[in-house]
């Protein structure tokens, strides 16, 4: 009974090594299989850098009124270096100021933003567009 088993468990042993010959190999062809599995993951993606963000001037038909306003945009910092697709997420205008007015904010804000200095974002090396918010505050 005893011969059978050890038979046996030869017969395994012999059928796992032929069917897993890397088992087989010393550790240096070992750690060679691995280093060739190893992938190359590509570096973090990088956010754009704003250089400078000029602020927004207070318009002048808003001077009477003494108002405050946020004005939000959206934009694309381009790849090339230009900021583009601005458009407006929202215009909030306090100290009762007609509403009118919004579209003065907007122009100042946009005119801001067209004048952003930035270094595009970056994806594996290589300069890439980004969306951005823009927030900008006036006040008289």
């Amino acid at each position: 009974m005893k011969v059978i088993n050890i038979f046996l468990v030869a017969a395994i042993l012999t059928s796992f090594s032929l069917a897993y010959p890397s088992a087989q190999t010393n550790s240096n062809n070992s750690n060679q299989e691995k280093d060739d599995e190893i992938f190359t993951i590509s570096p973090k993606p990088q956010k754009a850098k704003i250089k400078s963000k000029p602020e927004a001037r207070y318009p002048e038909e808003a001077k009477g009124y003494e108002a405050r306003a946020i004005v939000k945009l959206r934009a694309v910092l381009n790849a090339t270096g230009v900021v583009t697709n601005i458009g407006k997420l929202s215009v909030r205008i306090m100290g009762g100021a007609p509403p009118e007015l919004s579209d003065a904010f907007l122009r100042e804000a946009i005119e801001a933003a067209e004048k952003i200095e930035f270094e595009p974002a970056r994806k594996d090396g290589r300069p890439v567009s980004q969306y951005v918010v823009l927030e900008y505050h006036f006040a008289p």
